[in-house]
């Protein structure tokens, strides 16, 4: 059952920053990828801006509301599944943009809710300016040579 301080914080941040901003959890969020572990948080917050999470942040926190982040939702460690249904979830996925891109630097600065396969897409796009090394989804072929 959400409970009564849950219900006010989705109140408090939908008059701030409109009633978009909370949604239902989508099909994938409602549990892990393979579908051994339920998500019990009913409602996910999706800010576009920094300021966005800043307010819904002093908001929850103010009403000792639970959050968890959710992410891109590929992890198997179960981090982003509630155990019950007084927890919110908060999403950076609308937060998807190319900050910057430095040929000198070697550099491409994104967003958080950017998620890694469009990192590397870009990535690829802007050699030989920039390399990724990965350890995200158990990828990095050369994890011994690094650790020598």
């Amino acid at each position: 059952m959400i409970s009564e301080l849950t219900k006010l914080a989705e109140l408090q941040i939908t008059q701030k920053l409109g009633p978009n901003i909370i949604e239902n959890l989508s099909q994938n969020q409602r549990s892990e990828p393979r579908g051994n572990y339920k998500n019990y948080a009913t409602k996910v917050i999706r800010p576009k801006t920094k300021n966005e999470v800043s307010l819904v942040l002093s908001i929850l926190n103010e009403l000792c509301v639970k959050v968890i982040p959710y992410c891109g939702g590929t992890g198997l460690v179960v981090g982003q599944m509630a155990p019950s249904s007084d927890f919110l979830l908060l999403s950076l996925d609308r937060m998807n943009s190319i900050r910057g891109i430095s040929a000198q630097d070697g550099t491409l600065t994104v967003e958080s809710g950017m998620i890694l396969s469009n990192v590397q897409n870009e990535a690829k796009k802007n050699k030989p300016c920039v390399s990724i090394v990965s350890c995200v989804r158990g990828i990095m072929p050369n994890w011994r040579k690094l650790s020598n």
